[in-house]
């Protein structure tokens, strides 16, 4: 929890200065992702009714790695390659995410599928949200960046034009999901063995909240 309020507090202060005195954009977008996972209940009309701290803590990192580091801090431009770490990073903490939700469906009987299937799958997934965000990222660039003034250039780097540096993109994004279904596993086999209390908990957690809250029932 302490932890949870930290990372709440730095990506609150880092959007609110980025909006008011850095890159605007980069700004909004930093708050934005804060508002989505402090409270997805109300952005996503009670489909997601919270996060599970664990997951939680995960897309903070994810905020953090990308807005907070990358953009207000200036990695992407003084740090060779930091964008091919995010995105090996990304993809894995999504496989992650993703392999956990996947055997929370196997232990209540939602799903059937074998370990390597559901691997195969998660990374596919993993590898689409990549590919997902090249899309917006040269939609941006051909859209909003020559018809905004002062809206981030997203595409290429100091190292490699866009073209090689989309490609490169997404072998980094295969190599980060392959690494986070193997990653949750492991995790998870680990937390098994142990007999982890936790785990079963955060089964439970994981299943209700993507459930709508049960509407109260009229008294008397």
């Amino acid at each position: 929890m302490r932890i949870r309020w930290v990372l709440r507090a730095i990506i609150l202060a880092s959007g609110v200065y980025q909006t008011l005195f850095g890159e605007t954009s980069i700004g909004i977008l930093t708050l934005i992702c804060l508002a989505l996972v402090v409270a997805p209940s109300f952005f996503s009309r009670g489909h997601v009714a919270f996060f599970p701290i664990e997951v939680e803590l995960v897309l903070f990192g994810m905020i953090i790695i990308q807005y907070v580091i990358g953009e207000a801090r200036d990695w992407y431009t003084e740090v060779p390659y930091y964008d091919k770490f995010v995105h090996a990073t990304l993809p894995g903490l999504i496989a992650y995410i993703g392999f956990l939700i996947a055997y929370s469906m196997v232990a209540t009987g939602r799903l059937v599928a074998g370990i390597p299937v559901i691997m195969v799958l998660i990374i596919l997934m993993s590898l689409g949200c990549g590919a997902a965000e090249e899309v917006a990222e040269y939609a941006s660039d051909m859209i909003l960046y020559p018809r905004i003034p002062g809206w981030h250039h997203f595409q290429g780097n100091a190292q490699e034009d866009p073209y090689y540096d989309t490609m490169n993109d997404l072998v980094a994004d295969l190599i980060g999901a392959c690494v986070g279904a193997l990653l949750g596993g492991w995790v998870l086999g680990r937390a098994a063995r142990r007999k982890s209390q936790r785990l079963p908990e955060m089964v439970g957690e994981l299943q209700t909240m993507f459930e709508r809250p049960a509407e109260a029932k009229p008294s008397g």
